[in-house]
Parts: C-alpha cells; structure tokens; sequence
C-alpha cells in the first residue's frame, strides 16, 4: 500500500500497531494501482464463541435461526416485563423504551453489556459501561443469569475449575495461567506479592463461609456488613478485591483466546490460499477479528467466496461462524462486496473515496 512519507530525517518505526493509528488517519493508506484492499472481518467472533462453549440453547438459538443475539436477548429479558414485542426492541424504534420506562434502548444494552456480564464484570462497572445506574446494573446481570442459566453455570464451572487448577483452557487446549504476581499498592506506594489463584480462591472461600456462618445469609457489599468484625471485613475486603481481579479475567481469557486460535487457523487457511493465487494477492494485516488482504481489481466473486470459505471452515462450531467481507481503495473507505461486484469503481471516485 502506498502511505504518506515523513518529511522528517526520523527512522521509520518498525512496529506499528495498525488498531491504534486513528480513523481519520486510516485513508491516507491506498491500494496501489490495480489492486483494490478487501477486508474480512469474523461477525460476532466472541459472542458465537461464548455460545459454543457455554452450550446455552437461548444463546446458540439466533445464530441457527438467522435472528438477532441482541434483540432475542432484550426481548427474552424484558420482553413480558414491558409489555414490548419483538419489532419495538430493533434500533428502528427508538421511543417505545422510553416510554416503557427502560434506562437504555435495549438492544445497545445487551450489545454492550453481554460479554461484559458473561466476564463477571460488577454492577458498578456495567453502569459505567451503559451509562445507568448501579441498580440497574445489577439488576441487569440478575436478569441475565436468570434468563441464560447454561452461560452462568459455564462462568461458574470456569471460575470453578481455575480455583482448583490455577489455570484456564482455551477451545484450543492452550492454557492460561494464573500465578503468584508482584504489584504496586496504589494507596499505600509499597509492592505486594500476590498469591497464586489456588491459594487465594482457598483464602478466599474460607472467609466467605466464616462471614457467612457469622451473618446467616450471602455477604453482600462486604464494607457494608456492620455485624461482622472490622478485621475480617478488612482481611475479606482485600483478597475479594485480589480475587475478582482474576475472576474478571478467566471467561474472558477462555473467551477470547479460543478467538484467536480462530483467527490463527483462518490465516493459515488464507495464507495457503494467497500461495495458490501467487504474488499479486498479499495479506497485509490483521486487526482483532479482521483480515486485511490486497488482491487484484478484477478479483472474481468466486475467489472471495474462496477468501470467506477460508475463514468460516477455519473451525467447526455448534454454530456457523459469518464473515462480513469489504472493499475499499482507502484503508476504512469501504463499500458492502455486493456494491462493488455490481458497481466496481463506480463506488470510489479517481482518488479512491467512497462515493
């Protein structure tokens, strides 16, 4: 790709991170003459993923229906409750959850806060996240537990499994470790050895049941429970604090991980592809769960149905994985495949901008 030059005498930096370089900044990286960048972009990878993973029938449900995870989701959780059907909770209406009372439209709710809630994120966190209420955000992870019972028990047998093992396991097999880390306390500026998951769940659970057996029920906000001693507030307060830091990693790094094993495969899979095809198709970058390649301009619909097929057949999943595909002349100036099989360059104008 031909991209602006320094006028500067600097050295070039040789290890560019292609997700950090800004929007606006993105067309100033250009197709050379005769060729065009496709990007192929895994829809939904974490969310289809989770599904597959967790076995949960109401999350697996839209993606072998065709339907929409978010919407399905909304309406399952506050479908009844607001008296709203399945047209009302589409991006399309956006006053019917106003009236109904609801903080957020709900579709933007769940898009957001799925795989936050599935990574054990707080109520805190999550209203942060939406922009509502800390009541709202833990009424909003109740409701997704309660509604989602195969993906909360699929959190909980992770959890579960890293309390005992120390380590988490990827679709792929691979683990990821949670050992003893070394950190600097904020408040206090003295470092602190943190113990490996196993010790700390162990501590962890130990103090619970010892609060619990003290209070009679759940503990809730632990600095809230003025019936317990200071000191185990204090002593359960910092290895929960210590606890859930991991916690919030563990669904995520299974999650994610197996993702990227994903991603691996289907660049294998292109880069055997682009050997066939010889010198004039390049895979020039990835970027999270999308494949950036530069190919001809007379590129054939069957060859990117080559490129998609690539990537879907990367795995095989409970679900069927979907691939987005785009072309462009600009890095982000990008038109649907379908616009540009029909119209070609009619899409760019002679400087390469989207039309």
């Amino acid at each position: 790709m031909e991209t602006c030059r320094k006028l500067d005498k600097e050295p070039a930096d040789n290890n560019l991170n292609l997700q950090n370089i800004p929007y606006p900044a993105r067309p100033m990286f250009k197709a050379p003459e005769g060729k065009i960048i496709v990007s192929a972009d895994f829809s939904q990878i974490e969310p289809r993923v989770l599904a597959h993973m967790s076995s949960d029938p109401d999350l697996q449900r839209p993606y072998l229906t065709g339907g929409d995870l978010y919407v399905e989701s909304a309406v399952k959780v506050y479908g009844e409750r607001y008296n709203m059907q399945y047209e009302q909770f589409l991006e399309a209406d956006d006053s019917t959850w106003r009236e109904r009372g609801l903080p957020k439209h709900p579709r933007k709710m769940f898009k957001q806060g799925l795989l936050a809630t599935m990574y054990e994120t707080s109520g805190f966190g999550l209203s942060s996240m939406l922009d509502i209420s800390k009541e709202d955000g833990e009424q909003f992870i109740d409701d997704f537990h309660h509604n989602f019972p195969a993906a909360y028990q699929y959190a909980k047998d992770s959890i579960a499994f890293v309390d005992t093992h120390g380590y988490c396991l990827t679709m792929g097999g691979r683990k990821r470790r949670f050992p003893e880390y070394n950190y600097t306390d904020k408040r206090s500026g003295k470092p602190v050895t943190v113990p490996r998951h196993t010790v700390l769940a162990k501590q962890y659970h130990a103090l619970t049941a010892k609060a619990e057996r003290i209070l009679g029920r759940p503990v809730g906000n632990i600095w809230q429970e003025k019936d317990l001693p200071y000191s185990l507030r204090s002593e359960l307060g910092n290895v929960s604090s210590l606890y859930n830091k991991n916690v919030r990693q563990i669904v995520n790094a299974r999650t994610q991980g197996s993702a990227a094993e994903i991603m691996k495969i289907a660049m294998i899979r292109l880069y055997n592809l682009i050997k066939q095809k010889g010198s004039e198709w390049k895979l020039i970058a990835t970027i999270h769960d999308e494949v950036l390649l530069e190919v001809p301009e007379d590129t054939t619909a069957e060859e990117f149905a080559e490129i998609e097929g690539c990537m879907i057949h990367a795995v095989k999943l409970d679900i069927p994985l979907k691939i987005d595909i785009a072309v462009m002349k600009r890095w982000s100036e990008d038109v649907a495949l379908e616009d540009w099989l029909e119209k070609g360059y009619g899409c760019f104008n002679s400087e390469g901008w989207k039309m």
